[in-house]
């Protein structure tokens, strides 16, 4: 079966039960986007192949659709691509300002992080947490699966935030 159909971030251009091309203009010739596009598919056991090419902003993808159903897999390349196109924060002054308004104080959470399988992951969620409402600075290190976050944010909504994009986390900060 061959369908195209357009979304915010891609546009489905050929597809059928197993595999899904799909065109990504996010991904012009950007390595570090494909490299962390790759490693966010390549996670699921259902991706059984995956080609991606920068230059005609392509990506293939084999996968079995008995373990990750189609729609499901859409919606994961689409909220990865939804991290790529937004604007990283570039008033840092206002946000704390809100935030201090808000009652909330700045404090550094420290997390660990299990379901990474390099740095490109690591990579990833330090750019989904900076992108995050109240995160100031946020480092992850993936060899050792820790995380430091800075911001008006509590641990519940970072663990949330990594859990939402595929990986897990716990605190590693010491309750007073």
């Amino acid at each position: 079966m061959t369908a195209k159909k357009q979304t915010d971030q891609f546009t489905i251009i050929n597809q059928s039960e197993r595999q899904i091309k799909i065109i990504v203009p996010s991904l012009f010739c950007n390595k570090e986007r494909a490299a962390i596009l790759q490693t966010v598919l390549l996670m699921r056991d259902a991706i059984e192949n995956l080609k991606i090419d920068i230059k005609t902003n392509s990506v293939t993808i084999d996968f079995n659709p008995n373990i990750l159903q189609k729609d499901s897999l859409l919606d994961l390349i689409a909220t990865v691509l939804n991290n790529f196109c937004q604007k990283p924060k570039n008033n840092l002054k206002n946000n704390e300002i809100e935030h201090v308004q808000q009652g909330s104080i700045e404090q550094e959470i420290s997390f660990k992080v299990k379901g990474m399988s390099c740095n490109s992951c690591a990579l990833f969620l330090e750019m989904v947490l900076i992108r995050s409402p109240g995160v100031m600075q946020a480092k992850i290190n993936y060899t050792l699966e820790t995380g430091v976050v800075q911001g008006f944010i509590n641990q519940e909504e970072i663990i949330q935030i990594i859990e939402n994009n595929g990986f897990q986390a716990h605190s590693l900060n010491i309750a007073p």
